[in-house]
């Protein structure tokens, strides 16, 4: 079956606005899995010292 345009277009905007309701409905759970996805991709960082123009190691 073929959808027309207009059906196809409406279709996606209903999912949209479920998905927005849904987002401001739940803002521990959003805000929870922002927290987590950060914490995983600090995770993922490989371990490195700021390193500043001034800065002397000592010998």
């Amino acid at each position: 079956m073929v959808s027309s345009p207009h059906a196809l277009r409406h279709k996606i905007t209903h999912v949209l606005k479920q998905g927005e309701e849904w987002l401001f409905a739940n803002p521990k759970i959003v805000l929870s899995l922002i927290f987590t996805v950060t914490i995983l991709f600090a995770l993922c960082l490989p371990y490195g010292q700021t390193v500043t123009r001034n800065s002397v190691q000592a010998d």
